[in-house]
């Protein structure tokens, strides 16, 4: 059961993906099981993971070249360079796990949770790039030098093509390519918050006056209430969600990327792709989680892909006259910490809503692009001075001086860095941190790990993670990021190529550092409907929110007007603990309150909300448009509607905020005409040429690649090796019909890559092509299954605990799951899929267990027995062998791989029946041919029937199978299924085929000498319908053997499966 993601498919004969209507009358539809073709898991069904082998050896070729080459001490000393004799310099896949250090296996306290292992090198790199001139492995990325050695040659046509797709789409494209915290005023986002007189939402809640004048004095006591509460903070306290939940899985929209071994949470919203990540949590989750965000919630926003790094080898060089590099074990140890907690947010928060006026440069932001957490660390003042060798900072006039910092993640335009003042860091009230601990955790990778700088009051942009430099100087920074990036141009720039952009991006005004005043409604939320018959008189609504600022300044007043600015409704403020720093510093936000009458639902046309900073200034009512779309913090305003509840037929009211989050829009705003006449020209008309879904899937490699976008096909072959965003970005779609890669492209691309896309659209989809696509934008991703050990969509790490050896190149593997007291949930005639990570994807590839299988008990783990393509480093060139399987085998005990599933759509259901795809079949004899580690799905099924049979009054489904090998050592699970024969001889028939058998092989019943042919699959055939052949085996015997001869027989398709 090959899966695509890495092997190049050679073209031949494929059956239709989707059937003409003639033949639905046979019950024959589109299913993920036909043979050869790669399904929607990204598998070849039917066929077997020799896969691994680029160049498309079979099986029986690969036992004899082990044979002929590696005597037994390979599987013990697992040394294939010096075992060989072969050329040290060619590394393979052994190498490197044997390079494999596991620290955060090790050392778990100085790693975050759910730190994955990472081999530094990609599975291209290992089997065909080291063997290329002049390519080499350096750093973490992949890069080819120029002719004189001297360094990376840069590729002048991608820096041209990403500089015509604006700064935001770079940034978004290329890439070096517990318990919750809760509050007494958290609501579940589903509900209204309706409270009626003398009834309150806790027991601790006071009760709330029906007398406006007396309502706005209780208020006011409350509010001064929570200001005479604060007092100074001395930074030595802990955050209250310190023991929040982690993620633990890997989302499998990131398998196929950079951040492949990063856990993340499902309750953030991607807003630009799957790589970099950038996602806000919804609104109702965020606003829910209390004063102090978890950091499961807390908004992502990267600039390429996050660098795996070690805690034990980072460091952090600081150079101001002298240069001086810190561990992390000393930025800990040697100086001392403050913990604080602080807000930001993303410059572009918001920005969806100005997207709406007209589309900026950068993609949408909703209104959760912001986070407030504890962050821990040394004062970076401390650290410089003692990099300096100096006491004290007594500066006084002199130059202008900067601090410079500096990440460590590889990005098209260098390293991202910017600058601040040196005035700001060295003023201790300012808090500037070198921080490596958030909500008294390690930072998680997403957040900077192990180190990042925190500017309190700054935009999130100015907060440089994974720093790895530092540096003092007279010059403002000259760093590509820092230039242009978090940056607002006045609104009449609306040409981002002209003269007065390029030269307002770089005045120095046109930068933005300090966060800006800003407030949002929380409650209602989205969508959150109040029945009309909850509405009486004495009833009130709580409205709540959020407010932030910048500089340390305080939000001193919020206000909600429900009559258009006629009238304004004093807010209840509420502040975190430790919200004071400094006698008069704020770094934190602000949630808020207030209850209005809920008759004044009926009545309004929108509830508003402004705050106040300490000079007494206030938000605008109107968004002020600009072409990067930061800094927008107009009065946020959510909008009523009556509406019929569609499940109970009753009168609902339901709000609307000024933008949904996410992908499209559900907000009362829309699209405006100057969008929507730009989205038309830029829309290309359809070409007279129709693709097929057949045509489009053989569409899924580099010799040709086809991605479908709002139904345009369009040829993207020669766009790989240019692409800015990367070969595999484009690869990872090609040849698919998801609506997803729609929503992707238009979540990063600009207007001007959108016009420029149109050089590669070669075609439109025929009739069946777009009814498909119809079909899967309504069907969408199906819920995941809390109660299983695993998940269907995002993997799972499960540690390695036994190695049973069955042959000289086959193992058993056992696995133990996280949780052990929950099931696999795996069906017979599923399959697992099991993978590692490398620096660029998470290599996987599909195995069958052999336990457990029906009845049998589920402990908690599991087992796979997979055949090692050993490397033949003697071939020339070298053939480097499986990925996984060697892997695998290379396993220590205690370490860990990732899992995923169970997958498959066709499953054994008992007594005959089969559901492939959801649809029903019935088949009495069951013809399996398989070859070489192809057997096991085949052993699941027949161990299910054979089991069932015993309490079945006829012994249905007949089984016959074929089971093709080179050895009688090569033969796997042998002794299980002669026992299986012996006992069930009237129900299952049991061949076993081998291309070198022993003298005297063939006179026993039920042994065959040579490869699988016709005539012995004709021998062996069942001749009384209905009657189906389930196959799986190398690609070579299935394609050019098994089908052709089936198809002899009278097969037809609907008469064939692959496993």
């Amino acid at each position: 059961m090959r899966d695509a993601s890495f092997h190049t498919h050679p073209d031949y004969p494929r059956p239709p993906l989707v059937q003409q209507a003639s033949q639905k009358d046979n019950g024959l539809k589109f299913h993920s099981h036909y043979i050869g073709v790669r399904n929607r898991d990204g598998r070849y069904p039917g066929f077997t993971n020799d896969g691994d082998l680029d160049d498309n050896q079979q099986e029986e070729l690969m036992l004899e070249e082990f044979d002929q080459h590696s005597p037994m001490n390979w599987v013990v000393t697992r040394s294939f360079t010096q075992a060989v004799g072969a050329d040290p310099k060619w590394k393979t896949v052994r190498n490197f796990m044997e390079e494999q250090t596991d620290d955060h296996l090790k050392h778990p306290v100085k790693y975050p949770m759910s730190f994955r292992a990472v081999l530094h090198t990609t599975e291209a790199w290992i089997k065909t790039d080291q063997f290329k001139e002049g390519h080499s492995l350096v750093g973490n990325v992949v890069v080819n030098h120029d002719e004189g050695g001297r360094g990376m040659k840069v590729d002048e046509d991608k820096i041209q093509m990403a500089q015509t797709e604006g700064d935001e789409f770079i940034q978004s494209s290329l890439r070096g390519r517990s318990t919750k915290h809760e509050d007494m005023y958290t609501r579940k986002s589903n509900t209204s918050t309706i409270r009626t007189v003398n009834q309150t939402t806790s027991p601790n809640a006071d009760s709330v006056c029906s007398d406006p004048a007396q309502r706005l004095l209780d208020a006011i006591k409350k509010d001064r209430e929570q200001i005479d509460s604060l007092q100074n903070y001395d930074g030595k306290g802990q955050s209250p969600v310190a023991s929040a939940d982690f993620p633990t899985r890997i989302d499998e929209a990131d398998q196929f990327t950079e951040d492949n071994w990063i856990a993340r949470s499902q309750d953030l919203i991607r807003n630009a792709g799957k790589l970099p990540m950038n996602a806000e949590p919804k609104l109702d989750k965020l606003f829910g989680a209390g004063l102090v965000t978890p950091n499961a919630l807390h908004y992502v926003r990267n600039h390429g892909a996050v660098p795996h790094l070690l805690w034990d080898t980072h460091k952090l060089s600081v150079l101001w006259g002298q240069t001086k590099d810190f561990s992390m074990d000393s930025l800990k140890q040697d100086f001392h910490p403050i913990n604080i907690p602080v807000v930001f947010a993303c410059d572009g928060n918001r920005r969806k809503e100005l997207n709406m006026i007209l589309r900026s440069k950068g993609f949408d932001w909703g209104p959760a692009a912001v986070s407030c957490a504890y962050w821990k660390g040394a004062l970076l003042r401390d650290v410089l001075l003692k990099a300096q060798g100096s006491e004290a900072y007594p500066r006084e006039g002199g130059p202008r001086l900067w601090v410079h910092f500096e990440g460590a993640e590889t990005l098209p335009q260098g390293k991202y860095g910017t600058s601040i003042p040196l005035d700001h860091v060295m003023d201790p009230t300012n808090d500037v941190l070198l921080a490596y601990e958030m909500n008294d955790a390690l930072l998680p990778p997403d957040h900077g790990f192990p180190l990042r700088v925190i500017i309190p009051g700054h935009v999130g942009g100015r907060l440089v993670k994974w720093l790895s430099k530092i540096w003092v100087s007279d010059k403002e920074s000259d760093n590509w990021y820092h230039l242009n990036d978090n940056r607002v141009l006045p609104p009449f720039i609306k040409d981002g190529d002209s003269d007065a952009a390029k030269a307002y991006f770089q005045h120095p005004d046109s930068a933005c550092y300090e966060q800006n005043l800003n407030s949002v409604i929380a409650k209602p939320g989205l969508n959150e409907q109040v029945p009309l018959k909850d509405i009486a008189a004495k009833a009130t609504y709580r409205v709540q929110g959020y407010a932030y600022n910048g500089g340390g300044q305080e939000i001193q007043r919020v206000e909600i007007s429900l009559d258009g600015d006629r009238n304004w409704q004093f807010c209840v403020r509420q502040f975190p603990k430790n919200a004071l720093r400094h006698d008069k510093k704020f770094w934190s936000w602000v949630h808020w309150y207030a209850d209005v009458d809920t008759v004044r639902l009926l009545g309004t046309k929108g509830i508003a909300v402004r705050a106040f900073n300490v000079n007494k200034n206030t938000q605008p009512e109107n968004p002020n448009w600009n072409l990067t779309g930061m800094m927008n913090n107009c009065w946020y305003t959510v909008k009523p509607q009556i509406q019929t509840e569609s499940s109970t037929c009753e009168a609902v009211i339901s709000f609307l905020h000024p933008t949904g989050q996410g992908i499209g829009s559900s907000g009362w705003m829309q699209n405006s005409c100057e969008n929507q006449i730009k989205e038309t020209k830029n829309q290309p008309p359809e070409p007279a040429k129709k693709f097929s879904i057949e045509e489009i899937q053989k569409g899924n490699n580099e010799k040709q690649a086809y991605i479908v976008i709002k139904e345009r096909v369009y040829d993207v072959t020669k766009l790989l090796d240019i692409h800015p965003g990367g070969k595999r970005a484009l690869l990872s779609q090609a040849g698919k019909l998801d609506p997803v890669t729609t929503d992707e492209f238009e979540s990063i691309h600009n207007d001007s890559a959108k016009k420029w896309s149109q050089s590669y659209l070669v075609g439109g989809l025929d009739d069946i092509a777009k009814k498909y696509l119809e079909d899967q934008k309504k069907k969408g991703k199906e819920p995941e299954d809390d109660t299983l050990a695993i998940r269907k969509h995002s993997w799972t790490e499960v540690e390695f605990t036994d190695r049973k050896e069955l042959s000289k190149d086959t193992r058993q593997y056992t696995f133990k799951v996280p949780d052990v007291s929950k099931k696999l949930g795996l069906q017979t005639g599923q399959h697992l899929q099991i993978g590692y990570h490398f620096l660029d994807s998470l290599v996987f590839r599909s195995y069958t267990p052999t336990r457990p299988i029906y009845l049998d008990p589920e402990t908690g783990t599991f087992d796979l027995v997979v055949k090692t393509y050993f490397p033949q480093l003697i071939n020339t060139p070298p053939n480097l062998g499986g990925t996984i399987s060697n892997i695998l085998d290379c396993l220590r005990k205690g370490q860990r791989v990732e899992v995923k599933g169970p997958t498959g759509d066709m499953l054994y259901q008992g007594d005959c029946k089969f559901k492939i795809d959801g649809q029903g079949y019935m088949f009495e004899y069951i013809y399996l041919i398989c070859g070489g580690s192809g057997i096991t799905p085949a052993y699941q099924l027949i161990r299910h029937v054979l089991e069932q049979a015993k309490t079945l009054p006829k012994p249905l489904p007949k089984l016959c199978l074929v089971y093709s090998n080179t050895t009688e050592n090569d033969i796997l699970l042998r002794g299980d299924l002669e026992d299986l024969a012996m006992y069930n001889s009237g129900q299952f028939k049991l061949i076993l085929a081998l291309s070198k058998p022993p003298a005297g092989w063939t006179d026993k019943p039920g042994h065959e000498a040579g490869r699988v042919s016709e005539a012995m699959l004709r021998k062996y055939d069942f001749t009384t319908p209905p009657k189906v052949a389930l196959l799986c085996g190398p690609e070579k015997m299935i394609k050019d053997t098994v089908i052709p001869a089936l198809k002899n027989m009278g097969y037809d398709e609907k008469d064939m499966f692959g496993f």
